[in-house]
Order: structure tokens, then sequence, then C-alpha cells
């Protein structure tokens, strides 16, 4: 997939609540959801189950898995966190909600053209930004990272990427018909939908369906966000 050496991808869907994705907990295959909203990574008791049969597993309790056990998302694997037995947002039939602890730690490649998701290893990062744009993040609360962005014609303003929303752009201040595109340096995003926003004063807000049809490396660990300009911008 563009620019990851070597990785292999595994769809997702956007939903409400976030991004649905095939994954495995140690051996056993499973649903997952990312959910940014969420702190911490949660299974559903009958995962739990599966993964520590001699256990009483409760709603709240903490499953530290055994050593060895890793999470999967496409052909990568990383070593599960302590995961807390719950799920109880999830949609059904989903085991394992991914949350922030995962995603602050991961590197995330997302191609919305095609659905696809991997995982990217510390080896392969600096020949996955290669050619792209680097967009500065600044944590500004649960699932909220600050950046900087051009918004329609107008000049540069500081808005947010807010990882808990599944909408494509929210705005402030400026018409919604139609929908103004961002610039990040020479790449330009066209959200295909937009809305005022009614619970922020940010001049824009940017969700995960914004993206639209891009190609991004989403690297919280490195405070970043990796746009890789689309055919036309090369």
């Amino acid at each position: 997939m563009g620019g990851v050496v070597g990785a292999v991808s595994g769809k997702f869907v956007l939903v409400a609540a976030g991004l649905l994705v095939d994954s495995r907990v140690g051996h056993e295959r499973v649903r997952a959801l990312i959910d940014a909203s969420l702190a911490r990574t949660e299974i559903s008791r009958s995962l739990a189950d599966r993964l520590d049969p001699h256990g009483a597993h409760r709603d709240g309790d903490e499953l530290a898995p055994r050593r060895g056990t890793t999470v999967g998302l496409g052909a990568r694997e990383f070593d599960a966190p302590k995961l807390i037995i719950g799920a109880s947002r999830a949609p059904k039939g989903v085991d394992l909600v991914i949350g922030r602890d995962v995603l602050e730690a991961e590197r995330l490649e997302l191609d919305f053209a095609r659905d696809q998701l991997s995982l990217v290893t510390p080896a392969e990062y600096k020949a996955a930004v290669r050619g792209r744009v680097r967009v500065p993040l600044t944590p500004a609360g649960p699932g909220l990272w600050r950046l900087n962005a051009r918004l329609g014609p107008g000049g540069e303003k500081d808005g947010a990427l807010d990882l808990t929303s599944p909408a494509a752009l929210m705005v402030n201040g400026v018409p919604v018909s139609p929908c103004p595109d961002i610039g990040f340096g020479a790449v330009r995003l066209q959200p295909t939908a937009c809305a005022a926003d009614t619970t922020s004063t940010l001049p824009f807000r940017l969700g995960w369906r914004g993206f639209a049809t891009a190609r991004v490396l989403l690297a919280l660990p490195d405070r970043s966000l990796w746009i890789a300009p689309s055919r036309t911008e090369r």
C-alpha cells in the first residue's frame, strides 16, 4: 500500500462510533472498533472468557493477557495492553474496542479511498512518510489534536483533528455551502460534507470522514499527521 514497506492492509468501515476493522487478540479473530473517545482498550466478557477460560470475569475488571499475547491489525501485531472487561459501548458483534492507549502508541496508515488500514512499524516509518506533507499535532483533550490549516480561500487557522467524530468537517464563521476545502502545505482535502459547529468555538474541526479519499499516516507517538499528495497534486 502506498509508501508502506511490506505492509498488508485490513479493511475498515466508518461508523458513527469510529472505525470497524477485523482484528486478532492472541489466536482469537474478532471484530474491533477503533474509538478515540475511550481512554483504555476494552474487550467483551465473551472474549475475556475465551482468552482466560478459568477466570471469573466481570464488567470493569482488568485482564492482563498472558505474556506474548498480541493484538493484530492487518498483517501487523503489537503486544496486548492490559484490557478492561466491558466493551459496553461497542456495537453488537464487536469484542474489542481499541482506545487511545493504543492509538497514541502505534502508527496507523489509513487509505480512505480503499478503506484500508495498516500498522506501520518503526523500521518502516522513514520510508512511509517520504514525499508526504507533515501536519504537526498538539494534544488538546481526549481524542482532540490541534493543527493549523487553510480553510477555503482564507488564510491559515488553528483548528483541530477530532478523532472522536465520524463527521467530515465542522466549521465556525464560514459558509457551509459549498463545503470549504482544507489546505495543508501543497495538499488540499475536499470534504464531501460539512456543517456548522454547535459545540466548539474553534474555526474548524476535522473528523474521520473529512479525509474523503486521502491517504494518511496517523503517527500520534510523533505528534504528526502525514498526508500523501493526490495524483493531481504531484
